[in-house]
């Protein structure tokens, strides 16, 4: 989906995959001083990743887990 000014992707490669985690330790880690043990608690590999560029910058990510009968939102920021 692409707005006028915001890009939200599907990450779907390494760089975008690192770009994420990076949004999410600079706000959960850095500014809300949540430890990387449980920002990062393993499930992120089998999950789906958000992105949100906004000037070819970064600006936001959310993971999606799967289950039997639900999906999770989580680690929006």
């Amino acid at each position: 989906m692409i707005t006028d000014e915001i890009k939200i992707v599907i990450v779907s490669n390494d760089e975008e995959y690192a770009q994420a985690m990076q949004v999410r330790r600079e706000v959960f880690v850095e500014e809300q001083n949540i430890s990387p043990q449980k920002e990062f608690d393993g499930n992120d590999h089998s999950a789906t990743h958000v992105l949100a560029i906004y000037e070819n910058k970064p600006i936001g990510t959310m993971r999606i887990r799967y289950f039997s009968n639900f999906v999770k939102m989580e680690r929006m920021c």
